[in-house]
């Protein structure tokens, strides 16, 4: 039985691997027995954000809960960076139509390469393509480039909710470190890959753990989130 279900999912791996690049994935039926399967506000954004995103249910349900728990918070925009066609973008801008959404992408795919991922991944995007999936909701930038370097016409602004999505050590680091200090108290940072393949972003995470002293949750599929306490530990507040 366990062969039969780890050769199962090897092959329902293999062909979503095939039909990504037409926007289209294979949904076991066992997903609507789960929390979100009865769940028809998320199953509205899950269902419009599919086709733009490689997020599987479960990870896109935790960042749903998140994204409604941020517009709790009096002030503050959201932001995602590693955006690759817009899905999960989408879904965070249509929960805080209210705020501002920013995305950040090279668009070109990744910057760099490690032992778990090649330069170059995700280069089937544009930013072209995201604004044209954003823009009708009236409330998303979208900046092309290296992040942070496209990041300083936000440098004055707070946030409620980050979404970081990059992948490797570096572009974690960097979203860490641009970002937190700009949540608001209470707000959260979501890193999707903190306990995956990807051991560059659980390491970019436990050090700047070590340096404010701050908790992260994990969650099952992987992704971990940071809550901004009250007293920041970097402002010495």
């Amino acid at each position: 039985m366990k062969l039969l279900r780890a050769v199962r999912t090897h092959l329902a791996s293999g062909i979503n691997r095939a039909l990504q690049p037409l926007g289209l994935q294979l949904t076991r039926e066992r997903a609507l027995r789960e929390p979100w399967g009865s769940d028809d506000g998320f199953l509205d954004y899950y269902r419009a954000a599919r086709p733009f995103t490689m997020m599987e249910p479960a990870r896109l349900y935790v960042l749903y809960q998140l994204a409604l728990y941020a517009q709790t918070l009096p002030e503050g925009d959201s932001a995602e960076v590693g955006a690759w066609r817009g899905g999960s973008s989408q879904m965070l801008a249509k929960i805080g139509h209210k705020r501002r959404h920013f995305v950040f992408d090279t668009f070109t795919g990744l910057p760099e390469g490690d032992s778990s991922i090649n330069k170059g991944s995700f280069a089937d995007t544009s930013a072209r393509a995201v604004e044209s999936l954003l823009a009708p909701l009236g409330n998303c930038t979208v900046y092309p480039g290296l992040f942070p370097q496209t990041a300083m016409p936000i440098s004055d602004r707070k946030f409620v909710i980050v979404h970081l999505d990059v992948d490797l050590q570096s572009g974690t680091a960097a979203g860490l470190a641009f970002f937190y200090p700009r949540i608001v108290p209470g707000g959260v940072v979501v890193i999707d890959d903190y306990k995956s393949r990807h051991s560059g972003v659980t390491a970019a995470v436990q050090d700047f753990v070590k340096v404010t002293g701050i908790d992260v949750l994990s969650f099952a599929r992987g992704q971990g989130v940071l809550i901004k306490p009250n007293r920041n530990p970097l402002e010495g507040q």
